[in-house]
């Protein structure tokens, strides 16, 4: 049986990567209205910590020395991670799943950005043009594709505080890029994930302490192993190993189908059907995918 190429891989690993992505807004909104979203997001950062420790010592990765600059970077980076995922679990009190993960399709748009004024990067045409596609069925979507709620602007609150949120996930891998020092991915995610937790543990004692812990469902629990083992581990090794063998840009790309594996969840864990305007929204989103796909010069 012949073997499956590098590319061909990439592309199944970046498909899991994206799916795995998007089942941390469907378990979250499942747990959020469970406990408050910086306990969710320090115990989802404390067994994330725990699992990259273990990586780091099996590969015996060698530790950074813990410097006044080291420090500033790692707390600049967890402070990305924990703004996006404490608004992402409180955004998902007040909107659903399919709504936060169409507002995330801007997060390409927003790093392209950020991208141009830190870094000096620029998009090719046929790149811009997807995310602008992109970016109007993400539009469409959170006005549930109704032209009456985007005329009047009728737009939610979990909406605005998701958007918030994915502009601090967007700042953060031109942040990776532009702090990067001698450690590699595993070592940094390493220390940031530990900065987090420390800096996690001081705004959120009082929230701590007012926790019934005997009284947590199960669920959540089991949530909470979800999105740090698969939407946080897993991921980032299949990131990593889409980012080595596709385009940059093809890999940003993905994000796109987000939202359609979303619906996918939806209907096969709820039976809840969007109305057919959004649907046509999610297909805008999808077709983002595509446009990349056919850019030679895409990388």
């Amino acid at each position: 049986m012949p073997s499956i190429p590098h590319r061909q891989r990439a592309h199944i690993a970046m498909l899991v990567f994206t799916f795995l992505i998007s089942t941390s807004f469907t378990v979250g909104r499942r747990i959020s209205p469970e406990l408050d979203p910086l306990v969710i997001t320090l115990l989802r950062f404390c067994l994330a910590l725990v699992l990259f420790a273990l990586i780091a010592v099996v590969r015996r990765e060698k530790m950074p020395e813990l410097s006044a600059l080291n420090l500033a970077r790692y707390a600049w980076l967890a402070g990305l991670l924990i703004g996006y995922f404490v608004l992402m679990f409180e955004a998902l009190r007040w909107t659903t799943a399919l709504n936060t993960s169409a507002v995330f399709t801007l997060a390409p748009v927003i790093t392209a950005v950020v991208s141009w004024y830190w870094l000096g990067q620029r998009l090719s045409n046929r790149q811009t043009v997807s995310l602008a596609v992109a970016a109007a069925g993400a539009i469409w979507v959170v006005f549930e594709g109704d032209w009456q709620n985007l005329i009047n602007f009728s737009i939610g609150k979990g909406e605005l505080i998701f958007f918030a949120a994915a502009f601090a996930y967007a700042c953060y891998s031109p942040s990776v890029r532009r702090l990067h020092g001698a450690e590699n991915l595993v070592v940094l995610t390493l220390m940031t994930l530990a900065v987090g937790v420390v800096m996690l543990l001081i705004i959120s004692w009082r929230e701590l302490w007012l926790v019934d812990w005997a009284a947590v469902p199960a669920i959540v629990w089991l949530g909470v192993v979800h999105l740090a083992v698969f939407t946080t581990a897993v991921s980032f090794f299949l990131m990593q190993y889409g980012s080595l063998h596709l385009p940059s840009a093809l890999v940003m790309a993905y994000v796109y189908l987000i939202p359609a594996f979303v619906v996918a969840q939806n209907a096969l864990i709820s039976q809840v059907f969007p109305p057919p305007g959004v649907m046509l929204g999610v297909l805008v989103i999808a077709a983002a995918l595509f446009i990349v796909q056919r850019d030679r010069s895409a990388g």
